[in-house]
């Protein structure tokens, strides 16, 4: 099995489990909290963002170039 695929088997069967935590800051030195992240809720966002990688004609084997802060959203 691929990643994705593990991963979406595991959104699947655990959907309301938190799969990773945000630090909620204020500036880049102080945590304000933390927001959790569930398998569903990232396995939303997976397939929001491979649908807009389609949406600009970006395919299988294409580079991309990430540009951000540290954010959870990277493993995304």
């Amino acid at each position: 099995n691929s990643l994705p695929e593990l991963f979406f088997t595991l959104a699947k069967a655990t959907p309301d489990q938190t799969v990773f935590y945000q630090a909620v800051t204020d500036d880049a030195s102080s945590a304000r909290g933390w927001v959790n992240y569930t398998y569903a809720t990232a396995a939303k966002e997976v397939s929001s963002f491979a649908l807009f990688l389609q949406s600009k004609d970006i395919k299988s084997g294409d580079r991309v170039a990430i540009l951000s802060n540290t954010r959870a959203e990277w493993c995304i």
